[in-house]
């Protein structure tokens, strides 16, 4: 390559845009895989096994968040209200830079608002928590056993306040196993 022609950069397919008017919106992109099979009962003069390609395409789906005509970004949807979980009509679940599990929807006015659900990895813990507790002779027992299984003193102070506020009630962790297994919605923006 000559000196001082640039390289060309290679182009991506633009990402689809969806302009619905309704909360959700999804879009679909379809991919093509090349895959490599052997079939056994094809052989070239060698007497060894001929690979054939394949075509293969998959579709993969995003949804987004759009109101009127705007996707929601990541930065507005960090400005949001956050709501109880019991008060939230769930849309989906969104990825925040917090690092707790979010879901995003409207409250009972019909704001556009968030709320926090509990992990797979926190519903087993306060499950272990409550194993724990109940099968120990004494405090001191528990918390020794609950400290070999990874559930220490602050733990153990969440998840008292969980237990507390109903978080980890039966009722509270349905409602978050719920939000768990809606979609994840992709928000806009890096930050």
């Amino acid at each position: 390559m000559p000196a001082g022609s640039a390289r060309p950069r290679p182009t991506l397919p633009a990402a689809p845009h969806s302009l619905a008017s309704s909360p959700r919106a999804t879009s679909a992109k379809s991919w093509r895989c090349l895959e490599d099979r052997e079939d056994p009962n094809t052989t070239d003069p060698q007497g060894d096994a001929v690979s054939t390609a394949t075509v293969q395409t998959l579709t993969a789906e995003v949804r987004t968040l759009v109101v009127g005509s705007r996707q929601i970004t990541m930065s507005v949807a960090k400005q949001l209200d956050v709501v109880p979980l019991t008060q939230l009509q769930v849309f989906g679940r969104v990825k925040l830079p917090s690092g707790d599990c979010w879901v995003i929807g409207s409250d009972p006015d019909g704001v556009l608002a968030v709320a926090k659900y509990l992990s797979a990895w926190a519903i087993g813990k306060i499950e272990q928590f409550k194993t724990l507790s109940n099968d120990a002779q004494n405090s001191y027992e528990a918390e020794r056993q609950m400290d070999r299984v990874g559930i220490y003193a602050d733990s153990r102070t969440w998840i008292n306040d969980l237990i507390e506020s109903g978080e980890a009630s039966a009722m509270g962790i349905a409602r978050s196993e719920a939000a768990a297994a809606t979609p994840l919605i992709v928000l806009a923006g890096l930050r």
